[in-house]
């Protein structure tokens, strides 16, 4: 009579099929960890800005996530330039939290002479908002800020009762009265939409328009409290 040996597996077999269903196991136990989201919405992050140069300066908000400003100066034949103080790093609401645009007004052509800031961000941020202050009219010059490139998303505005304007460069913010250093009705705030896309830059031109007359020296605006998150 035959054994049943012949039907009995054999060692090899066994150890064989073993090692085949370890991966299977170890696959699935490793699939949660892989699914989890990596990012979590917050609240609004506010920017601190760091001391930088007359042309560039950095900031990061408390989330981590940073951003570069960087300045540049077009002079038309009236001249002008980038004073010392531009891009200087001040404080309104919080430690540092703000920072000077700050030109030397052209003698004529004023208009043809400005100042172009761009924020690039690391990463893409939403519902962005900051606001600009002191845009008044002072020793012959008119406060003139405009977004020059922007998203594709149109920012809502939220401006004080002395300024109009729709913030573009044929038709800039600037005020209805005089001289008012930081007063809320010559702020404007600016804030984009939570679009799934993100901002990843914007740029901000700001001159010194004359037609109110024959005006040079230093005129300034400030940027002031901007603030984001990183998450849709």
């Amino acid at each position: 009579m035959p054994t049943t040996d012949q039907h009995r597996p054999s060692r090899r077999t066994v150890v064989r099929g073993v090692a085949w269903s370890a991966p299977v196991v170890s696959t699935a136990a490793a699939a949660p960890a892989f699914a989890a989201s990596p990012c979590q919405r917050t609240a609004l992050q506010p920017v601190t800005w760091t001391a930088g140069t007359t042309t560039s300066l950095t900031g990061a908000a408390s989330g981590g996530a940073g951003v570069s400003v960087s300045a540049s100066y077009t002079a038309g034949l009236g001249g002008g330039r980038i004073d010392t103080p531009n891009l200087s790093v001040q404080s309104v609401a919080s430690t540092n939290d703000a920072f000077l645009l700050a030109n030397v007004a052209p003698t004529l052509l004023a208009d043809a002479s400005y100042q172009t800031v761009t924020f690039t961000f690391a990463r893409p941020v939403h519902e962005l908002t900051f606001a600009v202050d002191d845009v008044d009219a002072e020793n012959g010059c008119l406060d003139c800020v405009a977004l020059a490139a922007t998203p594709a998303e149109t920012p809502a505005s939220t401006p004080g009762s002395a300024i109009t304007g729709a913030g573009t460069v044929a038709n800039p913010w600037r005020t209805t009265g005089g001289a008012g250093d930081n007063a809320a009705t010559q702020t404007v705030g600016v804030t984009y939409a939570d679009g799934l896309a993100g901002v990843t830059s914007l740029q901000v031109r700001y001159w010194s328009s004359t037609v109110i007359g024959l005006g040079t020296g230093r005129q300034q605006v400030r940027v002031r409290q901007m603030r984001f998150r990183t998450c849709v």
